[in-house]
Order: C-alpha cells, then sequence, then structure tokens
C-alpha cells in the first residue's frame, strides 16, 4: 500500500482529476439515488400506504370535491368488504391564541381511527383523545413554543374554545395537506373531531375527506365497484344528485404521483453521469499504466510476479476510489438538503424524505469498489498482456504492443462517452428551452407591485352579509398607507384549481368556461386591459340587471369574432339559473396553468353573483412590497382580523411570486439536469483529452519520424484532429439515435416542443463536438513541441 501511497504521490495532477470524477460519478448517482429511493421505494412513511385510499364525490362540473353528507357516506364504508378501516378528515386554516402570541397554522379535524390507519404516533406524548379537547402538534409549532417538552401541557385557543397540548407528532406526519393558492402546506394542529367547535368545522375547515384502507390482495377494481353500488344506493336516498358519483384515489398517487417522472429522468441522468466518470476513470487509469510502462516493464523482466502487478494496480485503484468516494459523499450531503430545499411544492411529499443516509453511504461505498476492482483488473491485464521488451522502449509503435492494441478499445470507450454526453445534453438543453418557452408566456396582467391575499369569510348563504364583509376589508385595505388601490375576486384567480361550469347558451354556440365574480376596479388593479365596452360600476347592484364582462377567448369562441356587446348569457351555476347582459371585454389573463391557451373566461358583479367563502384581495402598491415585506404581512392581517376577528388568513404573497411558482417544476428539472449536463460535458473533455494525449504520447516516435521526413507539424496535427472527428461522429450519431428515443420519451416534461424536433440533439452534437476538438486540440500542442533529434535516438 505505501508503494501505491508514492505512486499517487509522484503524478499528483493525474491522481486528483481521477479523484475528481469519481466524486462527480458517486456525488451525482447518491443524489439521484436519493431522490429515487425517496419518491419510488419510500415515499410516504405511512402504514401500508398503498393501500390507502381518499374516497370524494365527483360530477361533470367538479372533478373532485369534498364530502359533504361524510357521516353516511363513512357509515356505509365501514360497512364494505374490501375495506379494512376508515376515518373522516377536514382540513384548513384556524388562528390559534397562545397566551398573547397569535398565530395562523394549518389546522385537521380528524375522526377516530384517523393515527391508526396512517399508523402514525406521537414523537412526544400521547395522541389526543377522541372526545375530549385536546391537541397534538407538529415539531415546528413546538418549537415556536420553547421545544417539544415544554409545548406539552400548554393551552391554545380558537374561536373561543381551548385545547390542550398533549402530545408532539413525527416529523413525517403531514397528512392532510392544508390546501394554499398554488402550494400545500404542512397541518400543524391535529383535533378530535367530535372535540371541535362545529364552527370550526362548519367554517374555516370546509375541505372534507373519507382516508380508507383497502383490506390485503383487494384490488381498485373492487373497490370501484363497490362504490358504484354506493353510489347507486346514495342516489336512492337524495343523498346525491344524478350527476354526482363517489370515487376513490390512491393516496400515493396524489401525493408523490406528480413527482415519479421528474425523479426518474434525474435518476437516469444521474446514472448517465455515472456511466461517463467510470469510462473516465477506465481511460486515465489506462493513461496512467501507460505512464509507468518502463518500470512495469523493469519489474516483468527481472521476474516480477504478474500476481504483485495485478494487486497493486487493483490497490492503487481502490485508494483513488476511496478519495473519489469521500468527495462524492460530500458533495451528495450538501446537495441533497440544497435540492431539497428548492423542490416545486407539488413534489415536496415525495422527495422531502430524500437524505443521504447510511443505506447511500453502502451504496457509493460498493459501487466504488467495484468500479475499483474493475478498472484495475481492466488495466492489469491490459498491461501484463504487453512485451517487457516493448515496454522497455521509450515508443509504443511496435507492431505487436499490447499497449496499440488497447488504442481501438479506448476509442470505443470514448466513443461510448460522448454518445451518453449527447443524450444528456439534448435533454438538457429541450428541458431548458421548454422553461424558457414557459417563462416566456405573458399573463396578461401587470403582476409586479401587486400584493394577493386569500381569506375565508365566515358567511354561508347570506350574500349580502357576505359582500359586506368583502366591502368593509376592501375599504380598510385601500386605506393602508402604500396601497394604490383594492379589488376582490370571490373566486381566486391563480389559484390551482379549475373550476369549469355546464356550458353557456349564446347566441351562437355553446362553450365551457371559467366563471369569475369580481369587484369594481378588479381589472384596473390587476393590469387587464379594457378592449370593448365598460367596466363594472356602483350601479352594478343586486337589484340593477345582471351583466358580464367577458374575455377575448370568450369572445371569440361564443361570437367568432363578432362584437358580444349587448348579446345576453344564460349558465347555471350552483343550482342557481341565470342570465346576464354583456357590456365589456378585457384581454386574456393566465392563470399559474400557463402551459395551456388561454381560457374562456366570464367576469360578474360580486353584489350580483351568489357567495362564495372564499376570497381573494388584491392590493397595488405604490412602492415594492418586498422593500419591508413583514410589516405588509402584518398590516394586512391585523385589517383583515379586525373585520372578521380570528379568521384565518390563507396566504398573503406579491402576485408574482405566486406567478413565479407556477414555473418552479419547469425551472428545477431544467436547472438540475443542466447541471448533470454540465458534468457529463467536462467529463467527456476530459476523457477525449485523456485518450488523444495518451494517443500523441504513445506516437510520438512516429510523429517524429513523419516530421524528419519532411511532414509539417499542421498537416501532422490536421491527422491526430481527423481520429478525434471520426471517434466523435461515431458517438454523436450513436448519441443522437439514444437522444431522439429519449426526447420522445420526455414529452409530457415538455413544453413547446415537437416531438420530432431535432434542434436540442444538433445543438448537443456542435457543443459535444467542438468540446472534443478544444480537448484534443490541448492535448496536441506537444506536436508543436516535439524534439525531432531527441524523439528518434535510441533507448
Amino acid at each position: 500500500m505505501k508503494e501505491q501511497v508514492r505512486r499517487i504521490r509522484r503524478s499528483p495532477a493525474s491522481a486528483l482529476v481521477i479523484v475528481a470524477t469519481f466524486g462527480l460519478g458517486i456525488g451525482g448517482a447518491t443524489l439521484g439515488f436519493a431522490l429515487a429511493k425517496a419518491v419510488w421505494l419510500h415515499p410516504l412513511p405511512y402504514r401500508a400506504a398503498s393501500r390507502l385510499e381518499n374516497v370524494w364525490t365527483v360530477d361533470r362540473r367538479y372533478p373532485r370535491l369534498f364530502f359533504g353528507p361524510g357521516k353516511e357516506v363513512e357509515r356505509l364504508l365501514a360497512a364494505a368488504p374490501s375495506l379494512s378501516g376508515e376515518a373522516r378528515y377536514a382540513v384548513g386554516s384556524a388562528v390559534w391564541r397562545l397566551g398573547r402570541q397569535r398565530i395562523q397554522a394549518g389546522t385537521a379535524l380528524v375522526g377516530q381511527g384517523f393515527f391508526p390507519l396512517l399508523g402514525a404516533h406521537a414523537a412526544v406524548g400521547r395522541l389526543p383523545g377522541s372526545t375530549t379537547p385536546e391537541a397534538l402538534i407538529s415539531p415546528g409549532l413546538a418549537a415556536l413554543m420553547g421545544g417539544d417538552r415544554r409545548a406539552l401541557g400548554r393551552t391554545i385557543v380558537s374561536g373561543g374554545r381551548a385545547y390542550t397540548i398533549v402530545g408532539v407528532g413525527q416529523a413525517t406526519l403531514r397528512f392532510p395537506d392544508f390546501l394554499l393558492p398554488g402550494r400545500p402546506a404542512a397541518t400543524e394542529v391535529w383535533l378530535p373531531r367530535r372535540s371541535a367547535d362545529p364552527a370550526m368545522l362548519a367554517n374555516a375547515l370546509g375541505m372534507r375527506g373519507i382516508l380508507v384502507r383497502r383490506r390485503p390482495g383487494t384490488g381498485m377494481a373492487e373497490l370501484d365497484r363497490e362504490l358504484a353500488t354506493l353510489t347507486i344506493r346514495l342516489r336512492a336516498e337524495h343523498r346525491l344528485d344524478a350527476t354526482s358519483r363517489l370515487a376513490a384515489a390512491s393516496l400515493m398517487q396524489e401525493e408523490v404521483g406528480s413527482a415519479r417522472t421528474p425523479a426518474l429522468v434525474i435518476f437516469l441522468a444521474s446514472l448517465f453521469v455515472l456511466g461517463i466518470a467510470v469510462t473516465n476513470v477506465t481511460l486515465l487509469l489506462l493513461e496512467r499504466a501507460w505512464r509507468r510502462r518502463a518500470e512495469i516493464g523493469v519489474r516483468l523482466a527481472i521476474g516480477g510476479g504478474a500476481g504483485a502487478i495485478l494487486l497493486g494496480e487493483v490497490a492503487e485503484s481502490l485508494l483513488l476510489a476511496l478519495g473519489g468516494s469521500a468527495v462524492g459523499l460530500g458533495l451528495a450531503y450538501a446537495a441533497v438538503p440544497a435540492v431539497r430545499a428548492s423542490l416545486p411544492a407539488a413534489w415536496l411529499h415525495g422527495m422531502a424524505t430524500a437524505r443521504a443516509d447510511l443505506a447511500l453511504v453502502g451504496f457509493a461505498a460498493a459501487l466504488a469498489a467495484s468500479i475499483a476492482l474493475a478498472t484495475g483488473a481492466l488495466v492489469a491485464r491490459r498491461t501484463l498482456a504487453s512485451d517487457p521488451l516493448a515496454l522497455l522502449r521509450r515508443s509504443s509503435d511496435a507492431p505487436h504492443s499490447g499497449a496499440r492494441r488497447a488504442i481501438p478499445e479506448r476509442r470505443a470507450m470514448l466513443a461510448a462517452e460522448i454518445a451518453l454526453s449527447v443524450v444528456l445534453a439534448a435533454g438538457s438543453i429541450a428541458l431548458v428551452q421548454s422553461f424558457a418557452a414557459v417563462v416566456g408566456i405573458r399573463t396578461g396582467m401587470r403582476t409586479r407591485r401587486v400584493i394577493a391575499v386569500w381569506t375565508f369569510l365566515p358567511v354561508q348563504g347570506d350574500t349580502a352579509l357576505h359582500d359586506a364583509l368583502a366591502e368593509r376589508i376592501r375599504r380598510r385595505l385601500s386605506r393602508l398607507a402604500g396601497v394604490r388601490a383594492a379589488a376582490d375576486s370571490a373566486v381566486p384567480v391563480l389559484e390551482g384549481e379549475t373550476f369549469i361550469e355546464p356550458p353557456a347558451r349564446t347566441a351562437v354556440a355553446t362553450l365551457a368556461f371559467q366563471h369569475r365574480a369580481v369587484s369594481r376596479g378588479y381589472f384596473r388593479v390587476l393590469g387587464i386591459p379594457l378592449l370593448q365596452g365598460r367596466d363594472f360600476d356602483a350601479g352594478d347592484g343586486p337589484g340593477a340587471t345582471p351583466v358580464a364582462i367577458v374575455n377575448r377567448a370568450f369572445a371569440l369562441a361564443g361570437w367568432k369574432g363578432a362584437s358580444p356587446i349587448g348579446r345576453r348569457i344564460r349558465f347555471a351555476t350552483q343550482g342557481n339559473h341565470l342570465e346576464f347582459l354583456v357590456v365589456g371585454v378585457v384581454g386574456d389573463a393566465r392563470d399559474n396553468v400557463l402551459r395551456t391557451p388561454p381560457r374562456p373566461e366570464l367576469y360578474t358583479a360580486i353584489g350580483q353573483s351568489p357567495a362564495l367563502p372564499s376570497v381573494a384581495f388584491f392590493l397595488r402598491t405604490i412602492g415594492d412590497p418586498m422593500a419591508d415585506w413583514p410589516a405588509w404581512r402584518a398590516s394586512i392581517s391585523s385589517q383583515i382580523w379586525a373585520v372578521t376577528g380570528d379568521t384565518p388568513v390563507s396566504a398573503i404573497e406579491p402576485l408574482h411570486v405566486v406567478v413565479a411558482k407556477g414555473q418552479t417544476g419547469p425551472r428545477f428539472r431544467a436547472a438540475l439536469l443542466a447541471c448533470f449536463a454540465a458534468f457529463g460535458v467536462l467529463l467527456a473533455a476530459l476523457g477525449v483529452y485523456a485518450v488523444f494525449a495518451n494517443e500523441v504520447a504513445q506516437a510520438e516516435r512516429g510523429i517524429a519520424v513523419r516530421l524528419a521526413l519532411g511532414a509539417s507539424r499542421r498537416r501532422v496535427l490536421g491527422g491526430v484532429l481527423g481520429a478525434v472527428a471520426r471517434v466523435s461522429a461515431v458517438g454523436i450519431g450513436a448519441g443522437g439515435l439514444a437522444g431522439f428515443l429519449a426526447l420522445r420519451a420526455m414529452r409530457s416534461l415538455l413544453f413547446g416542443f415537437s416531438a420530432g424536433s431535432l434542434a436540442p440533439l444538433l445543438e448537443a452534437a456542435l457543443v459535444l463536438g467542438l468540446t472534443a476538438l478544444a480537448a484534443c486540440g490541448l492535448a496536441t500542442r506537444r506536436v508543436f513541441r516535439i524534439d525531432v533529434a531527441q524523439s528518434l535516438r535510441g533507448d
């Protein structure tokens, strides 16, 4: 081992390159494996998570609704043969008082059997009872109270009812999430349903569901048949209308489904980087062995054992691999938390548990040892197959040199390395271009200096009271220092869910559209241009003629370019049949689903529309609100609570940040894959340099002979570069074919990309071709520095 350490110290630059290459490969593979393991192997920290299902009601208008008649449905599900457990839950946000402190936290009301169904337990303390006013809180909320132990026994109050904290939940307990506009937030308080304030359930926690577990051996088909039977029974009892039905959705798919394809792409990219790194390490070790050819030749000539030489080569490879593994694990330990912190909200459940744990350390160590043993054995076999006398010569031009016979094999490995790099670079370029296309989409709004506020008004069914509360909040917010204007919308813009109404009957066509009830000044605050007609005014109240404004997409789809002003629209919403007179046309405003074309939208005045509990307020500010964001949040919350008491404020965010979050997924995929591609291109450049620098060194005597016979140095250099071009062409051709298939498989991740587009492949080929030529150009500089007389002098 001391001899191997001395060898490494004699050529530290080469050893550092090998260690760095090993480190990039091991680090990339460990990162990809950590993400894939979190999403595919251990995505949810719940007992038998693959058999957990959410049961919903669905109808023509809404793809998924939380239950209204949950108690009756729960009773029927309890008797279903395919199920072994069920529990109701409601989730939302609530304002809690901890002494004089007031905080807002995601809150869930859970039925009896909820925690056993998940297999969850308290990390500190115990679970709350089924009827007593007790609470389980998250570790994050406990930290705000001074720690887990100090939180136990304290009282928190919401809606005038006090709850005693009896336990702190596991850090992995997130279900059910409280869905904020555009992103999920982890629940921080769990309460027994039977002990909760009924007003909290009816108002603030209006999203409900039923969690069930299938029995072992029971498939989804059997559960679907039972739900169809229950649907018929509920319709007969008038608990479901004719358009609604019961449906089940896998909790696994809902929580981690959107993260699985990106995780697979990242994992494959990491394997590509690993493959490139392994090829590079092999080429670099072969190059190191060639430099020691005279030393090995002397040892063989004086009777040195082949086994000792083999053992030495393998030991040196293992030492370099251990150093590379240490570098790779260091990179992984730094990269995994950074990647996890930048995850899109939709992938949080799937990848939030990703970490570089002991399993990954073992994976990296086994991987490094396997690579080291294989490459060390290959290098030793190639070296021992050489003629000792040939090894003792300074030139390798002897026709039977084993090292020369290794050159075609090295070129084949280099071609494979370039092919892998082309695939990786093409995928990265396609994702970057896709992200640029998404970023380039215009939202149709002026989102800068606009604050979006989502809240919940504790009024149901009383439209007049609802509108009065919204008006009071809007006036208070508009009087805040720094606010230019304020408006609100009963159906929040930029929210993830899309509410499609039944077909609207216009004078020309029937079409599906999205409906928003908005206040006066809404279009001015959001910067949506008025194209025709007029805006809503003070006369558009409850007793006036119902009026509507449509967007350009609605006008084009409904009236084929004719003016819609003065036309009437009839449609049904929430059981009411309504008719509106079109008085204006505005520009198209996209929500955070930026990849789809603008949808037909119908805007009505809030005073002439049915009341909805969820309200969004929009404030256009004079300056940049981000300059003093904590003060803005505190001021807005206090103004809303002054009107509604402890009604929770779901979210307060700058509107441009909300829009940017809709681009988080494409940005994350493009950035991470671009990093892998950059590593791949860098490693490919190192491989090209190593192979052709070694070939120039081996062919130095032959080059010197050609120069002595009158060949120009430029012509000699052209021959070497021609060899590079041939190898690169083979690698680029193979990589182009594989990259074309890879891009077709990635269609669902790309926006604005045609399945037959060759642009990313051509760009990747150009990048790799230029990289190969540049690397070889650096390697062949020594052609111009060859001393012909010295090279031709015999040994």
